[in-house]
């Protein structure tokens, strides 16, 4: 199964895709930035992180190996989802439509 984490990221954000397009760009430069810096030193992994988990990158002479590994809070709820069979990203839109349902009501009075 292919999803695309960007693309529902804009649904959920409302943000355009120039906006997205332009992060994902900043990304990739700083991701190099990182790399070349790394070529500099005598180290050949660069661990990385991205907010969701780390990302490593061993460079060697003739060859780049990478390996993501999930942050703590991503891989609960990833457990949390499996074990339980729960949606969090339908259960928060829940909480958020009845929050703004009781506030237009509590105006409304």
């Amino acid at each position: 199964m292919k999803q695309f984490l960007i693309t529902d990221l804009q649904v959920l954000t409302q943000l355009n895709n120039s906006v997205f397009s332009k992060l994902i760009s900043l990304a990739e430069l700083s991701i190099c930035d990182d790399i070349n810096e790394l070529d500099m030193t005598s180290d050949n992994i660069l661990d990385l992180d991205i907010g969701i988990g780390r990302l490593y990158f061993m460079v060697t002479e003739d060859s780049l190996q990478y390996q993501f590994v999930p942050s703590k809070s991503l891989e609960n709820a990833i457990v949390k989802t499996l074990e339980t069979k729960s949606n969090p990203l339908v259960a928060s839109a829940e909480t958020n439509l009845e929050t703004k349902i009781v506030k237009t009501y509590k105006e409304l009075l």
